[in-house]
């Protein structure tokens, strides 16, 4: 009798979970997050140096910087799948599920722009050897274009939690 209503006790927890999400999907939603981080680190770590020794082959040091500077932008792509798979796996619904999506967007567009922002620096450092531009005037426009960039990101992700700008 004592056993038995431990383990009724015991599947109760574990269906109900914590907010109503059963302790299963829990589970398999911190293995898809944790499966992700190490997605994360086999790109950066394998991939990425893989592209980057074919980018050292060539004569343009170009390639290098930009690969060099997309690497934590990339980086972010295998968690941005895991968030959205996430979504797919818990039942979320309502206010809490609308929630959990424009978090996903919110990442992709972190993650876009993140790329966007990073490659503006390699873009200029070519261009520096053929501009007519100073240093100063050019370290200048850099840095605005990169300001410029995150500013339209911001905006972008602030519309999407539905904050009109």
């Amino acid at each position: 009798m004592i056993m038995e209503n431990f383990i009724n006790l015991l599947s109760d927890v574990w269906n109900r979970g914590f907010y109503g999400v059963n302790l299963s999907d829990i589970i398999i939603s911190l293995v898809v997050l944790l499966a992700a981080f190490l997605l994360r680190g086999f790109i950066i770590a394998t991939v990425l140096n893989a592209i980057g020794q074919l980018a050292a082959k060539t004569e343009s040091k170009v390639d290098d910087e930009i690969l060099s500077a997309l690497e934590k932008p990339l980086g972010l792509v295998p968690v941005t799948i895991a968030l959205y798979i996430i979504t797919l796996i818990l039942p979320l619904s309502g206010a809490l599920g609308d929630s959990a999506t424009n978090i996903v967007k919110a990442f992709v567009v972190f993650t876009i722009f993140s790329a966007l922002a990073n490659s503006i620096k390699p873009i200029f450092e070519a261009l520096s050897t053929s501009s007519w531009l100073t240093a100063s005037m050019q370290m200048w426009l850099e840095r605005a274009s990169r300001a410029i960039v995150w500013i339209v990101g911001l905006g972008v992700i602030l519309d999407i939690f539905g904050i009109q700008i």
